[in-house]
């Protein structure tokens, strides 16, 4: 999962509410944030009658999405459940039981891989924990910050195949075929809790609501009155105002602190970027996202935001998107029909490209 130490908000989200409004809806407005569910804050806002509802709702919230973290933790593993850490562990030595909340998200994953084409794979986890343990290391010791030798990502490699993933949903249960090779949700599991908490609470009745889990954000319904949530994009070139060389805020660009802005309701906002989690040697960023092409941090932009109904798509085709070169990404989500998708897309020149509907 994401530390927080190393992950910015990319989504900063922009509350307005008029009295007048809520006071004809017979609502107030709430806030409340807690920490620990995927390694980062999570703010809810909600409009309800009164404070009890409104903690009564977020009891829900922050109980889902601790029960979520525990589950989709790949690091740590918790007294009375089996998580996918401990289906790691047992990678090589057969199926184990699994609860219905990982079958569901590893299907998903599965069907992902399957819709990008093999760029966003649950099964790459071979690689991605080399780069996770380089970066820790060079995060916790920049003068000794070193790169992952190719030869070690290239053998890691040969254990990502999606095949060794089993998830017989009849029997409830997961297995990982190759004793070398390990799951890796970090780029789905986030916006699936989110999604399927937004899917409780309606469930329970609840509208106008909005949950921003570190820059995922999710919504259900509008305001009171039908009024969209705000949002805005974070800026990428914003944290790099005092560098110079290559990471120095290219000339032409703005350094306001949102690049863009988007109205939603009852729709999800997630942007993926370099900027959230890196380390440096030698003088260059190495971000997180990593290209199962290259095995090395994808190159082709700054950030992608994407807009679309639902949370777990948006988290993951803000991912896939972010593998793609621009133009190609841009194109692609142009020709989706089967969704309305729309995305905003930062290069490291610091031009912009939209769809259309953006």
């Amino acid at each position: 999962m994401k530390r927080a130490a190393s992950f910015f908000v990319v989504i900063i989200l922009l509350i307005t509410c008029t009295g007048a409004i809520s006071a004809c809806a017979g609502l107030n407005r709430y806030s409340y944030t807690f920490l620990g569910a995927f390694d980062t804050s999570v703010t809810i806002t909600a409009f309800c009658k009164n404070e009890s509802d409104f903690e009564k709702l977020c009891t829900t919230v922050e109980a889902e999405m601790l029960s979520y973290h525990r589950y989709f933790d790949i690091y740590n593993t918790y007294e009375g459940i089996t998580n996918l850490k401990s289906i790691n562990d047992n990678a090589g030595k057969g199926a184990v039981e699994a609860a219905q909340e990982i079958i569901d998200l590893l299907n998903f994953g599965i069907s992902m891989h399957s819709y990008s084409e093999g760029r966003l794979n649950i099964m790459f986890g071979a690689v991605l924990s080399i780069w996770h343990e380089y970066r820790e290391n060079g995060i916790n010791s920049p003068d000794s910050a070193v790169l992952p030798e190719r030869s070690e990502l290239l053998r890691a490699s040969e254990h990502c195949d999606i095949g060794s993933l089993i998830v017989d949903s009849e029997a409830g249960t997961v297995e990982i075929t190759d004793e070398q090779a390990s799951i890796d949700v970090g780029a789905i599991a986030k916006g699936f809790a989110v999604e399927r908490v937004c899917d409780t609470l309606m469930e329970l009745g609840y509208d106008g609501v909005l949950i921003n889990a570190g820059g995922n954000i999710g919504t259900i319904g509008t305001k009171p009155g039908g009024e969209e949530w705000n949002t805005a994009v974070q800026n990428p070139f914003v944290i790099y105002e005092n560098l110079s060389g290559a990471d120095a805020i290219p000339s032409g660009v703005t350094g306001s602190e949102n690049i863009t802005y988007k109205s939603i309701a009852g729709q999800s906002l997630v942007t993926s970027g370099d900027y959230q989690r890196y380390y440096t040697v030698d003088g260059i960023r190495y971000h997180h996202i990593i290209d199962p092409e290259t095995l090395f941090p994808a190159d082709y932009v700054k950030s992608v935001t994407v807009c679309v109904g639902s949370s777990e798509l948006a988290d993951a085709l803000s991912t896939m998107l972010f593998l793609m070169p621009p133009d190609e990404a841009i194109e692609f989500a142009e020709g989706s029909d089967s969704i309305d998708l729309e995305v905003f897309i930062v290069k490291a020149t610091g031009e912009t490209l939209s769809t259309q509907g953006w």
